[in-house]
């Protein structure tokens, strides 16, 4: 579990820095450390959509 969240918090800070993140925030379980979740707010679906096509992002999904 240490990489994937080691890679999770790989993508807060870059996700942060980009135009419209009001706020995006990684949460693990208490019970089950396999579940991750994150909460983010944009200022608008645009900005949403544009987040999702970030490389940063998509690299990471393309990963695993």
């Amino acid at each position: 579990m240490a990489t994937v969240k080691s890679e999770l918090l790989k993508l807060i800070g870059p996700t942060r820095n980009e135009d419209g993140c009001i706020d995006y925030n990684l949460y693990q379980d208490n019970d089950n450390s396999a579940v991750f979740v994150f909460h983010e707010n944009w200022e608008s679906a645009d900005h949403l959509e544009a987040h999702m096509k970030y490389d940063s992002l998509q690299g990471f999904c393309g990963r695993h």
